[in-house]
């Protein structure tokens, strides 16, 4: 799904903060240079900008966090929660994606809050020298 569409869908079908950004990054002579850059020219959150430079060991091999690891504890954080406003819940029931009831807001006006897991493969790991140039 295209980024403009996809953080359109996320923001006015499930109530997510989604922001959309322009995302550029490039390699050369070993280096990664990213760069994230959001604009304040829609409703879509304060401008923020992004600018790192790394460089990956080359003559290490990828490897995965110990479980029970700061790595592991830093990289490897699966589950989500959202305050589910009524974008949300109605997107939700509409698609028939809640097993069960959200917990229980104080009155119907307030958020329910919504848990969900992102499942993936662990991520590899190798060491790098890094510089954030701008955050």
């Amino acid at each position: 799904m295209d980024g403009q569409l996809g953080t359109w869908v996320a923001r006015n079908g499930f109530g997510l903060p989604y922001h959309h950004a322009t995302i550029e990054s490039d390699r050369h002579d070993g280096v990664v240079r990213v760069s994230s850059q959001r604009d304040r020219r829609s409703r879509s959150g304060p401008s923020a900008r992004f600018e790192a430079t790394y460089r990956p060991d080359a003559d290490a091999e990828p490897t995965e966090a110990d479980p029970d690891s700061v790595e592991a504890f830093l990289i490897e954080r699966t589950d989500y929660f959202v305050a589910a406003g009524p974008d949300l819940q109605r997107t939700a029931t509409l698609l028939r994606t809640i097993d069960s009831e959200p917990s229980t807001p104080n009155s119907s006006s307030e958020p329910s809050m919504f848990v969900g897991a992102a499942r993936h493969d662990p991520w590899p790991l190798l060491p790098v020298e890094a510089t954030i140039d701008r955050n």
